[in-house]
């Protein structure tokens, strides 16, 4: 999407989808965002939060790498089965939550079971 420079802004797994033929497709479009050769940076706070870039709840200019912050919160999940930044026993208000993204405090993922490459991916 980047050559088309499109940002997603609301990856999250209910939106990435598998076809009858084992293509990976994204969809719910809605939120996402066109951008001009001119335009470099976006403002707005959309999304859902669980997976977020720090840059935007923050309000701060944010670009692409945003899509790329929400695809490595999916890989986490992928691997460990549970979001990086929920706590499944313990609820946390919304502000407790954009602080944990914000710092990137999550457990990480065992070295022994994950490659060194996949863990700094999602890192």
């Amino acid at each position: 999407m980047l050559k088309m420079r499109v940002m997603h802004r609301d990856l999250k797994p209910a939106n990435i989808f598998i076809d009858g033929n084992d293509n990976m497709k994204l969809g719910d479009l809605g939120l996402g965002r066109d951008f001009s050769s001119q335009t470099m940076e976006a403002f707005s706070r959309v999304g859902t939060p669980l997976y977020m870039s720090p840059e935007v709840l923050q309000g701060n200019g944010y670009d692409f790498q945003c899509d790329v912050w929400s695809f490595g919160c999916i890989a986490y999940e992928l691997c460990a089965l549970r979001n990086p930044f929920k706590d499944e026993v313990k609820k946390v208000s919304l502000y407790d939550l954009f602080q944990k993204i914000i710092s990137g405090d999550y457990s990480p993922l065992s070295s022994s079971r994950y490659s060194s490459e996949l863990l700094y991916i999602i890192d």
